[in-house]
């Protein structure tokens, strides 16, 4: 991989356009010098001049917007925003079976007295969304995303302050999450099924996992292990599924169906946080009746009446998320500063039966 040598022009440039945009010559969202213009300035040549700005970019003191130009995005970490104003960033689209969970959420905020720039469809591109993360004048509320932090290097300080990740670990301490307590929410389904003489309960989960799926894992092997599940048990009784989105509805049944002929006499019980209508198919084209043969606690986002007549669900409690998240930036927007928390665990919600 080509690497830029330290004392390259472009990175002497880059250099030299930081002081100035940290010196407060341009303001958050000016359009920043031309590359044409950068060239008679500092008598360097196109091609020197266009990787100084990619580096930039890169680091987040620019944003490129193509056949336009570029635009400041650095903000420093102490400027306070006037007025309480929030970005829903996600990845979700009014399409998505989990759009109930947005609209809570932004009608909460609303009551509290928050204007809501709902910005939804955002994967891990942040190309779309850098600006209004950045923004003086807005907090943000990240959820069924990822982005990558390296590229809000310029603005970083003043992004901790302002962001909060809902659902799954922000990647970076300084960024506060607010996960699921998937211990809790483990172990309650645990106790759930242990009290109906339910005691080979299995698990279904997401590969490549997520941390509330890794911490999902993680409780429900400690748990059973304490109840006396061996480890080759555990193992047997663990199915981990492919990214949901690339792997089709076949291949997930036949996974079903593999596990089920392999595993379906040695478990009683089964959490499933996932794919659960392909669950419910194969098991009674398997043979198995559900909750006969095997009881199913879906851990959802919201009870459905579609799904409650089949099996108990376990809410994982989306809509408190909202609350903690809102709790935090009122208190952020009324004091100034950062709450001294990186890790919030909200607790699991009703057990819908």
């Amino acid at each position: 991989m080509k690497t830029i040598a330290k004392n390259s022009k472009c990175v002497k440039l880059k250099a030299l356009l930081v002081k100035r945009i940290v010196s407060g010559e341009f303001s958050f969202g000016e359009r920043f010098i031309g590359l044409h213009q950068l060239c008679k300035d500092y008598d360097i040549s196109y091609v020197t001049a266009n990787k100084a700005m990619k580096l930039l970019v890169k680091d987040g003191y620019l944003q490129a917007k193509n056949g336009v130009g570029y635009f400041v995005c650095y903000v420093k970490p102490d400027i306070i925003p006037p007025r309480k104003i929030v970005n829903f960033i996600t990845g979700l689209s009014d399409k998505s079976s989990l759009w109930d969970i947005v609209m809570h959420g932004k009608e909460l905020f609303e009551e509290d007295g928050w204007h809501v720039n709902l910005i939804a469809g955002i994967s891990n591109d942040i190309s779309s969304c850098v600006s209004a993360i950045n923004s003086p004048e807005a907090y943000s509320v990240l959820f069924f995303t990822r982005l990558n932090w390296e590229n809000f290097i310029a603005s970083f300080n003043h992004v901790a302050q302002r962001v909060i990740v809902i659902g799954t670990l922000s990647g970076n301490a300084d960024i506060t999450s607010i996960i699921s307590d998937e211990y809790e929410t483990v172990l309650r389904c645990i106790e759930y099924f242990r009290k109906n003489n339910r005691k080979k309960t299995g698990i279904i989960t997401m590969a490549p996992a997520k941390e509330p799926d890794m911490l999902r894992v993680a409780a429900w092997h400690s748990i059973m292990h304490s109840y006396g599940a061996d480890f080759k048990e555990l193992d047997q009784n663990l199915l981990i599924l492919n990214n949901l989105q690339t792997i089709s509805y076949e291949e997930v049944k036949k996974l079903f169906v593999n596990w089920l002929k392999e595993n379906g006499k040695n478990i009683d019980s089964v959490i499933v946080p996932c794919a659960s209508s392909i669950f419910f198919e194969t098991c009674n084209e398997c043979g198995y009746k559900i909750p006969e043969d095997i009881a199913v606690i879906c851990v959802a986002c919201s009870k459905t009446a579609e799904s409650s007549e089949i099996l108990p669900i376990l809410d994982n409690n989306f809509f408190e998320h909202f609350k903690f998240a809102l709790k935090i930036l009122n208190e952020r927007f009324k004091t100034g500063q950062k709450r001294h928390s990186s890790w919030i665990f909200c607790p699991p919600g009703k057990l819908y039966l």
